[in-house]
């Protein structure tokens, strides 16, 4: 996985260079726009320099481009598929309120939760408690 972190890195990287260079916006309007410098702002264009979630957004906004937009199509550049490659996620907030928490749990459903996260995946059975 790390080999796809590291590709998914410089995917990002040209997405954005490709994204400016079709708007024909220079690198120092970008780094205006930004306020990051140029020198920084061209190391991560290079792959020189990781691009974090935020400089992501930072720097697609200066190009106007949907940094959503820039990270699924550097996904697909890598073959990494969103939809299943990324853990479910609740799809509204409404969901993600309506999941049972430890708290909302019978005991017997909170022995379930013990049972898995003992289970040794390995042997598929539950391994001895601690003494």
């Amino acid at each position: 996985m790390a080999e796809n972190i590291s590709d998914l890195s410089r995917a990002v990287s040209d997405t954005l260079t490709g994204e400016y260079a079709k708007k024909r916006i220079t690198q120092d309007e970008i780094a205006d726009r930004s306020g990051m410098s140029v020198w920084t702002l061209q190391k991560k264009l290079r792959g020189r320099s990781p691009i974090s979630a935020t400089d992501l957004v930072v720097i697609a906004q200066a190009i106007g481009v949907d940094p959503a937009k820039v990270l699924t199509d550097a996904m697909h550049e890598v073959g990494l598929d969103t939809a299943t490659d990324m853990s479910d996620a609740p799809v509204s907030l409404d969901a993600h309120r309506a999941r049972r928490t430890p708290a909302d749990m019978d005991e017997h459903e909170m022995e379930g939760l013990r049972s898995a996260a003992n289970t040794d995946p390995e042997h598929e059975e539950d391994e001895p408690d601690p003494a």
